[in-house]
């Protein structure tokens, strides 16, 4: 499903967020460490990557992904930054890197869609060095009163959006199934502390459903 919706990623993110997703991962990227080598977890197109990289400059940076279509439209992105990103193709379940190798990771979009989320979390606690931060962007559902809209608006329009843009309504179906289906942000939380992090916080962005996970490894 990734590799169809690859070439109009960008695009629909854009149009289904109302550009709000750039500004989401500026103030993910700036929770990032200051310096030093991060993970970007499930790094698609390579738009994390791009705001870490602009808002650290001290940053160097691995952005992987499991869907090599996606890490082709981050190639010519990350080669503006003169050698600080690589990218590397890998199961967010296992990672390929030795225990203790990051100052910090980042993930945007990512966790609804992995099948072992504690799993997942266990191997960024793994590959973070101690006092190293882990910065989660994702989308739930929001507080009650804007939930009807927001309902309306995933459910009905973002698929048939993707059917217009990206000619693919079963893949943007998808999405609000896959908010629908997730855990709620303190739960979110709470999975993160169960595996490890501590100083695990979180704070809705405007308008709501986009959240901001912070833990560190102890």
């Amino acid at each position: 499903m990734f590799s169809r919706i690859a070439p109009y990623y960008d695009l629909m993110n854009r149009l289904i967020s109302l550009s709000l997703d750039q500004r989401w991962r500026q103030e993910m990227a700036m929770q990032a460490p200051a310096s030093g080598l991060v993970l970007d977890l499930a790094a698609g197109t390579g738009d994390s990557t791009t705001a870490l990289l602009k808002a650290k400059e001290k940053v160097r940076a691995i952005a992987l992904d499991f869907c090599g279509e996606m890490l082709e439209r981050a190639r010519p992105k990350l080669a503006n930054f003169e050698g600080r990103a690589a990218l590397v193709q890998g199961d967010a379940l296992e990672l390929p890197f030795a225990s203790s190798s990051f100052e910090g990771a980042i993930s945007a979009f990512a966790m609804r869609n992995l099948s072992d989320l504690k799993a997942a979390l266990r191997e960024i606690l793994r590959v973070l060095k101690p006092g190293g931060i882990f910065v989660c962007l994702e989308i739930f559902s929001p507080p009650a009163p804007f939930r009807p809209i927001f309902n309306l608006y995933f459910g009905r329009l973002v698929p048939l959006l993707g059917g217009l843009v990206a000619h693919d309504p079963e893949a943007y179906r998808y999405l609000p199934q896959s908010v629908a289906h997730f855990v709620t942000p303190a739960e979110f939380a709470h999975l993160m502390e169960e595996v490890g992090f501590n100083r695990v916080e979180f704070r809705r962005l405007f308008p709501g459903a986009a959240v901001l996970h912070r833990g560190f490894k102890p």
